[in-house]
């Protein structure tokens, strides 16, 4: 749901009502408008249903509509529409298990998502901060569902980056070189749930889905139990 092309837009099929209910394209942004739209439609409970067959051909051509307005969304903009979906969607509704998290991935898919991430949860605090404040001078007890969900968002914490590149790992510490936050640095052995896969699947996807597998759902000691699941221990972004 967090990959760079969960269903093409172009294909999808749905009833009107579902148009309505999801509230159809925010036409007050410039771009994205239909990335909203998706992520609004699973937030009011939306499923999501694939269909093998061939019923839809889309031509696509480098000199198309649709292809100069992919060349004008800025990639940052797009991770920052998933970011903030990824933390309504997943760390709010799983929440506490999903409160403190790892992520792998030191690359660029790695990189995207933390700098969104720590833009996002800098404005959270910053804003559970004068929520505080507001509520101090006033003498009122703030408490609304959106105050409450920000106060919780602003101590979202990331526990650690992993990877698989050994030369990456002896560093021991992976800095964000645009906000300059740091974080350990481990090996993907040491990765446990729940955790972020911030690596392209599509050009790693036998390797990937073998490696996560492969870690289980163990304590790090004990031998794994069971199979991690996509959804409850882990997501893709990417």
């Amino acid at each position: 749901m967090f990959r760079e092309c969960t269903l093409a837009q172009p294909t999808w099929c749905f009833h009107r009502d579902v148009w309505l209910h999801a509230g159809g394209y925010d036409e007050s942004f410039r771009r994205c408008d239909d990335l909203r739209f998706f992520y609004r439609h699973v937030a009011a409970g939306g499923a999501l249903l694939r269909i093998d067959d061939d019923l839809v051909l889309y031509r696509y051509s480098g000199g198309g509509c649709s292809s100069s307005l992919t060349a004008q969304t800025p990639r940052r903009e797009l991770v920052r529409v998933r970011v903030d979906a990824f933390l309504r969607l997943v760390v709010l509704r799983k929440w506490p298990p999903w409160r403190r998290f790892a992520v792998w991935g030191a690359g660029r898919d790695g990189k995207c998502f933390l700098g969104a991430l720590e833009d996002r949860l800098q404005e959270l605090r910053l804003r559970a901060e004068e929520d505080a404040a507001a509520s101090s001078s006033s003498g009122a007890v703030v408490s609304t569902t959106t105050t409450t969900d920000v106060q919780k968002l602003s101590t979202v914490e990331v526990s650690g980056v992993h990877d698989v590149d050994e030369a990456k790992v002896r560093r021991g510490t992976y800095v964000n070189a645009r906000t300059r936050r740091a974080y350990a640095l481990r090996p993907l052995d040491e990765l446990r749930p729940p955790f972020v896969v911030c690596v392209a699947l599509d050009r790693y996807r036998p390797e990937l889905l073998a490696a996560v597998q492969a870690l289980g759902r163990g304590d790090g000691v004990s031998p794994p139990k069971e199979p991690l699941v996509e959804g409850r221990d882990f997501w893709f972004f990417s």
